[in-house]
C-alpha cells in the first residue's frame, strides 16, 4: 500500500555510560564505585514543518534491582542551573551532547525514572507551542531496563534512554493543514535498553538513481512491533542504535513512496554493527 507520507519517528536518547577508573579498583570488589557519564542524542522529527522539538529534563534516577522502596533508587543527573532544554531535531544518528557525569555503587539496576518538566514545539513560520507536561512526567516516567544494568568496577556499562519523538509529541489535526490543525499534545514515550548487550544496524539509503535519500524513515520490528526508527541525513546515512542481540525487519519510508521492506532477517549482534545499504524505489 503506498504510504501517504513518511513515517516521522523520533528517538531523545540518554547513553549512560559507567565508566571505572583505575587498576586500583579489582574486578570483583564490593562496594566500589564507577563513574556515570550521561549523553544527549538522535531525535529526528518532520523538519519541513518543525524547527525545534525541545524537552527540559529536571532529573535522572536509577533503581538498584530488586528495591521496590524509595531508598532504591540513586539520582544519576540533576539540573542545578536550569540549562537542560534540548533542541532534539540537533541530534540524531549517533551525534551526542553530554548531560552529566557522576560516580556511583557498582551494582544491578533494572530501572530508570525521568523527571520532564518542560516540552515544546517551534514551527518554521515562528509558531511557538509551549506543551503541558502530563502528571506522570511530573512525578517521573519510570521505565524498566531490558535486561538488567550490571555496574562492575573495572568495567563498563552504558545504558540507552529513547523517547519516542512522533509519539510524545502528538499532533491535533493535520500539520501541513493550518485549518485543520489545533496545535500538539505531549504524551512522553520511552524506552530503556542496556547498550553493554546491545548493538547496532548502519547504512546509507538511496533513490533508484543511487542519489542520497535525505529524511527517509527508516525502522526495525520485532512480531510486528516498532522497536526503533530514525530519519536518514542529509547525505542519506542511518543509525538505530540499542538493539538487543536478535534479528529484526528492516522497513524504510519516504513520501510519495512505498513502504520497503529492506530484510525480513537482519541479525543484530552485541557489540557489532550490522550495514545494511539499500535503496527505495520510485513508486
Amino acid at each position: 500500500m503506498r504510504a501517504q507520507k513518511a513515517l516521522f519517528t523520533g528517538m531523545l536518547i540518554a547513553v549512560l555510560g559507567v565508566f571505572f577508573a583505575g587498576c586500583d579498583l579489582p574486578t570483583e570488589s564490593p562496594g566500589g564505585t564507577g563513574k556515570l557519564t550521561i549523553f544527549l542524542s538522535d531525535a529526528p522529527f518532520p523538519a519541513d514543518s518543525v524547527a525545534s522539538a525541545t524537552v527540559s529534563i529536571d532529573s535522572i534516577d536509577i533503581r538498584t534491582a530488586g528495591d521496590t522502596g524509595s531508598t532504591g533508587f540513586t539520582t544519576i543527573f540533576r539540573d542545578t542551573d536550569n540549562t537542560s532544554e534540548y533542541n532534539l531535531l540537533d541530534l540524531r544518528n549517533g551525534v551526542t551532547a553530554t548531560l552529566a557525569e557522576q560516580d556511583m555503587p557498582e551494582g544491578e539496576y533494572d530501572l530508570v525514572r525521568v523527571f520532564i518538566s518542560d516540552a515544546g514545539i517551534t514551527l518554521k513560520n515562528g509558531t511557538r507551542y509551549d506543551l503541558k507536561v502530563p502528571s506522570g512526567a511530573q512525578t517521573g516516567l519510570k521505565i524498566f531496563i531490558r535486561p538488567s544494568l550490571m555496574v562492575r568496577a573495572g568495567m563498563t556499562a552504558q545504558l540507552l534512554l529513547d523517547v519516542d519523538v512522533s509519539k510524545s509529541f502528538v499532533a491535533r489535526g493535520n500539520l501541513r493543514h493550518p485549518d485543520g490543525f489545533n496545535g500538539f499534545i505531549f504524551k512522553p514515550v520511552l524506552r530503556a535498553a542496556n547498550l553493554t548487550k546491545a548493538g547496532k544496524i548502519a547504512g546509507a539509503v538511496s533513490d533508484s538513481l543511487g542519489q542520497a535519500f535525505p529524511d527517509a524513515s527508516v525502522w526495525v520490528e520485532q512480531a510486528d512491533t516498532v522497536v526503533t526508527s530514525t530519519l536518514t541525513n542529509s547525505n542519506g546515512n542511518y543509525a538505530l542504535i540499542g538493539l538487543a542481540e536478535g534479528s529484526y525487519a528492516l522497513r524504510a519510508v519516504a513520501a510519495d513512496f512505498d513502504t520497503m521492506t529492506v530484510n525480513p532477517d537482519v541479525g543484530v549482534t552485541a557489540g557489532e554493527t550490522t550495514t545494511v545499504d539499500f535503496q527505495i524505489p520510485a513508486p
